[in-house]
């Protein structure tokens, strides 16, 4: 964890895992050789390399989502 310039009214931010999925590991590295990815990460017997999805988590912006998740009343009634 990286201490964010002290401006910033962020204090921290710290990674949070939001989901997993596999993706083929030849589309992922392109020209790079299997022999040399698979050094760095496994694939399965269908050439899938293990991924996963992350977004920055920090007090002030879960405040600011939840802010702006919040919803609006609305009329539903029809114009007559």
């Amino acid at each position: 964890m990286r201490p964010v310039d002290s401006r910033s009214p962020i204090s921290r931010i710290e990674p949070l895992r939001t989901g997993a999925f596999r993706l083929d590991g030849g589309g992922m590295f392109g020209l790079i050789p299997k022999t040399m990815w698979s050094q760095w990460t496994e694939a399965d017997a269908h050439n899938r390399i293990a991924l996963a999805t992350r977004s920055p988590s920090s007090p002030s912006i879960r405040a600011t989502s939840r802010m702006s998740c919040s919803r609006t009343s609305t009329s539903t009634t029809p114009p007559a």
